[in-house]
């Protein structure tokens, strides 16, 4: 008894070709307050670590010029600046069906629920990708602890 295997031209293909890989991306959203600024150097330094592509959405209230020198310290990474004119809470939801990891900082200007801002809730528990809410005092944001917490 002989036995053949059929294999057709899709799995075929699949079989000769790793599949393709895409370049990470990271969303981080930035309001210009002192947590939004860590969010956006923990995304930038996380970015040049992983060679991600790096989308920053800012709030009107956040300032270009910052933002600029930030980006300019990492002048070799993939990244680009928008402003949207939707709420930030569907901006940010939108931005997550196309990205691998979406930044955030614990708060605004002004802590809502909880003590986290009151955009951070609803983002995470709607968000299409992985989330990341950048708290803790500026060393530990900076990685000069040695360690993670998370929770």
């Amino acid at each position: 008894m002989t036995a053949t295997t059929a294999v057709t031209p899709a799995v075929a293909a699949s079989a000769e070709y790793p599949p393709e890989r895409h370049r990470p991306r990271v969303t981080i959203g930035t309001d210009g307050s002192t947590w939004g600024d860590a969010a956006l150097e923990w995304a930038l330094r996380h970015a040049w670590l992983m060679n991600a592509g790096l989308k920053v959405y800012s709030a009107r209230s956040s300032d270009d010029h910052a933002i600029a020198r930030r980006l300019d310290v990492y002048r070799w990474l993939n990244a680009s600046v928008t402003t949207s004119d939707d709420s930030p809470e569907h901006t940010l939801l939108t931005a997550s069906t196309d990205t691998d990891l979406l930044v955030l900082g614990y708060h605004g200007h002004s802590p809502h629920n909880l003590g986290v801002g009151h955009l951070v809730l609803p983002v995470v528990t709607r968000s299409e990708c992985d989330t990341v809410v950048v708290r803790g005092e500026p060393r530990a944001v900076r990685a000069e602890h040695g360690w993670v917490t998370a929770a």
